[in-house]
């Protein structure tokens, strides 16, 4: 009987395990959206590359500045593949 004892500590043991690997995903979570909206919201031009070169995340003042088109200089590609867009002459 002796290893029933252990086998119900090891599934309580288990059980805490899940809930705390849940629980620091969640935080993860949060964490990643909050910076999201950071990023998304911030007056100043915000982008993340990475070591490949790949654009992870430009704000839309990223693409104002440097005259990027969104759907070209989109997540995960290389910084290569996004474009300036022409630049119009201010209208007289």
């Amino acid at each position: 009987m002796a290893g029933l004892g252990f086998l119900a500590m090891g599934g309580r043991w288990l059980l805490q395990a899940e809930r705390e690997r849940n629980a620091a995903e969640n935080d993860l979570i949060r964490e990643r959206e909050t910076l999201r909206l950071l990023y998304a919201n911030s007056p100043d031009a915000v982008a993340v590359i990475d070591r490949g070169l790949r654009v992870l995340y430009a704000n839309r003042r990223v693409e104002e500045i440097a005259g990027l088109r969104s759907r070209r200089c989109r997540a995960g590609r290389a910084t290569s593949g996004c474009a300036a867009a022409p630049r119009r002459a201010p209208a007289a």
